[in-house]
């Protein structure tokens, strides 16, 4: 790939019990290029745990969800932006109106000088998770490659997809079930394809389909 051998990778010094996260670059003998620490936990409450979305030979992105000191996750979410040469970070964004919603990142694009994130929100919950039982429908993000500002923002309610599917606000489609999103596609022309299905969760069984 374009970035190479990229570890994630804790230490904890057992005297002061500081536990430190960090991002390290190897080379192909596996010397160390650079180290990115993104969490120093100081008898802190909270961690961040990371998730690799996507990299290219300038930007490489993640996805922080964080947890309590019993490693549950909580509502609290981040986008992390390195750059692929330095480690250095080029900038950190916090998802917005957390103390409403929870969110979830479906897929994520980098294209030219953008970076797509694309997922699922719905209202905040207590294990920090989407909530099935009050999504609210779809978001999508897009950032510049080189700040990693924010371009724009846009959501989908799923009420605004009525004239199309039974579904109310709550992601229900009548006599199907819940909708889960799986994978979504932009397409050139700025309309995205949409991988989901339908479940019901009492028992637990798997409807349609729909793109």
């Amino acid at each position: 790939n374009d970035i190479g051998l990229v570890v994630d990778a804790k230490d904890r010094d057992d005297k002061t019990k500081v536990e430190t996260r960090y991002i390290s670059s190897f080379d192909d003998n596996y010397k160390e290029l650079w180290k990115y620490k993104y969490d120093i936990n100081e008898n802190r409450e909270n961690k961040k745990q990371i998730t690799y979305l996507k990299s290219n030979k300038d930007v490489i992105v993640f996805f922080n969800h964080t947890t309590d000191k019993n490693y549950s996750y909580i509502n609290d979410y981040s986008l992390i932006f390195l750059n692929s040469k330095t480690g250095k970070l080029i900038s950190e964004f916090s998802f917005p109106n957390v103390d409403k919603n929870a969110y979830k990142v479906v897929d994520c694009f980098i294209k030219d000088k953008e970076i797509t994130i694309l997922g699922n929100y719905s209202n905040k919950s207590y294990y920090g998770h989407i909530n099935d039982d009050e999504n609210k429908g779809l978001f999508n993000f897009t950032f510049s490659k080189e700040t990693g500002k924010l371009i724009k923002s846009n959501y989908l309610n799923w009420e605004d997809l009525s004239s199309k599917l039974d579904i109310n606000k709550n992601g229900f489609i009548k006599k199907e079930g819940y909708i889960f999103i799986h994978n979504m596609l932009p397409l050139d022309n700025e309309k995205m394809i949409v991988v989901c299905e339908t479940f019901e969760q009492s028992p637990i069984k798997t409807n349609n389909m729909y793109f």
